[in-house]
């Protein structure tokens, strides 16, 4: 099922946005993680599985990129988590993937991914409270549409705790600099599929729809470096540069129903396409729209208290629009 495509005049916008970036010299916003303490799950190894793990490489990015934020949540915190939420290793990584994959959590589906969005995060809380870890907040935004129209298809009921919009250049922002992993979520062009990334970094100059910059990420389908017998031995980050839409209407086609979205941030990055082991050519140019986010927030064991002031300091960041740098 199709989407109407919003790319006729998206890459003109985008050659712009780059000759703008190149020439700005008033620096802007920006804020980042260290990226070093994430994990780089590639959703391919997922295939390599033996049975009964579920059948779901080319299926398995939000898995995968929850699995790379939860590695973040150790790194950064080992003495609250220790190895407990995904394992030491890149097999115990994809294991603990296939585990989110399953109907107990995010219920991916084999050729459809997970869908509704909602499951991402509901499936997170889930897997954090039977790991013992309850109180890690999972946060973000997601849009809600018209009642059978295509955003609340794809979406779902918003979770509790979330904010109900698009996520901004400053959302990405509060969350970053708050230390919490963030996993955004983009739909492809002319398709209701999309992907999931965990961002590590934005930087951008301008405001509202004036504003343009970068978004640094993992991306499960390219995570990381490989030897030349093609094993995984490094981290590899993605960079795509990020612009904001006036206006977008996305229409299902099953009933004509028309959700129209404002200030929707658009990314355009080079893109994996292709199995293991990796080959140069099947990189293709991709664009797509920044449809939600996730992030979690770290409880501190000594001031508890911290959590939800953190989670309430960041609700008011997104309503009263305060700069970030």
């Amino acid at each position: 099922m199709g989407v109407p495509s919003f790319f006729k005049f998206l890459r003109t916008v985008f050659l712009g946005v780059v000759i703008v970036a190149r020439a700005a010299v008033a620096q802007g916003n920006f804020a980042q993680v260290d990226a070093g303490r994430a994990g780089w799950l590639d959703q391919y190894l997922l295939g390599w599985l033996p049975a009964p793990a579920p059948s779901l490489a080319s299926d398995a990015c939000a898995p995968s990129s929850a699995v790379n934020a939860l590695v973040f949540l150790q790194n950064s915190h080992p003495e609250i988590y220790g190895l407990s939420l995904a394992g030491g290793s890149e097999e115990s990584w994809a294991q603990t993937a296939a585990l989110l994959a399953g109907p107990e959590y995010f219920k991916t589906i084999p050729g459809i991914g997970t869908e509704p969005v909602r499951n991402l995060p509901l499936g997170l809380r889930a897997f954090l409270s039977n790991r013992g870890h309850g109180g890690t907040l999972v946060r973000g935004v997601l849009p809600q549409g018209n009642p059978g129209g295509l955003v609340n298809e794809l979406v779902g009921a918003l979770p509790e705790d979330y904010e109900q919009g698009l996520p901004s250049f400053d959302d990405l922002c509060a969350a970053l600099l708050a230390g919490s992993p963030v996993i955004v979520s983009i739909l492809y062009e002319g398709q209701r599929q999309g992907h999931n990334v965990l961002v590590t970094g934005v930087e951008w100059t301008g405001n509202g729809v004036a504003a343009t910059g970068t978004m640094t990420f993992i991306d499960p389908l390219d995570p990381a470096n490989y030897d030349a017998e093609g094993f995984p031995v490094s981290m590899k980050l993605t960079t795509g540069n990020v612009t904001i839409l006036p206006s977008l209407s996305l229409g299902n086609p099953a009933d004509g129903v028309v959700d129209t979205l404002t200030n929707v941030m658009a990314l355009d990055y080079l893109q994996y396409h292709g199995p293991l082991p990796y080959q140069s050519a099947n990189y293709l140019q991709t664009v797509a729209l920044i449809g939600g986010m996730t992030f979690l927030q770290v409880p501190e064991p000594s001031a508890a208290g911290l959590a939800a002031l953190a989670g309430a300091a960041w609700l008011l960041f997104r309503r009263r629009g305060r700069g970030c740098h």
